[in-house]
């Protein structure tokens, strides 16, 4: 799945609150982002309302009542709270968190912020699956991040918007056996 599609069926944002995505949010050639490597730990509130944007129109009746089903409980949702923890390495501390989006002609990438403290991007996708966000991530100290994520997507009738703010703090320069 290219971000196009991926976003506004799921707004997987369980992997947007992943460090290595709060802090590559511009290219690698751009300044580096002042957060150390190892093992950090993000906690992620998500409020969500509407329905999400997937396209049941190849799916059994079957699949499609279950979907519907699904969409409907999850439908302006109470927020929800996450805690992970995730290890950042000088790769995904590097890494671009839309270099899928290069694939897709439809998805704009606007850089407003990049420093070694910001980095604030829009997105605006067009076409089918109509998706439009901005992700600002801030690097508070080295040991301490925190973000803002708000994204709106519409794909046949169907429209969501998510918004999630992120926390993240430093734990330690080991990160044992988590990737």
């Amino acid at each position: 799945l290219s971000l196009h599609d991926a976003l506004p069926i799921s707004f997987r944002f369980s992997v947007i609150v992943g460090v290595g995505l709060i802090v590559g949010a511009a290219p690698a050639s751009a300044q580096t982002f002042n957060v150390k490597l190892g093992l950090w730990e993000v906690t992620s509130t998500i409020q969500s309302t509407g329905a999400l944007p997937i396209d049941t129109s190849k799916m059994t009746p079957e699949q499609r009542a279950r979907v519907e089903a699904a969409m409907a409980a999850r439908a302006n949702a109470a927020p929800t709270t996450r805690t992970t923890r995730s290890c950042m390495t000088q790769k995904e501390l590097e890494k671009d968190l839309f270099q899928e989006q290069e694939n897709d002609p439809a998805c704009k990438r606007t850089v407003v912020a990049n420093s070694p403290t910001v980095r604030e991007v829009k997105l605006e996708c067009t076409g089918e699956g109509k998706m439009s966000g901005d992700m600002r991530f801030e690097a508070v100290t080295p040991e301490a991040m925190k973000g803002t994520i708000k994204m709106a997507g519409a794909r046949q009738g169907h429209a969501m918007t998510v918004s999630s703010t992120l926390a993240a703090k430093w734990l330690g320069s080991a990160c044992g056996a988590v990737k």
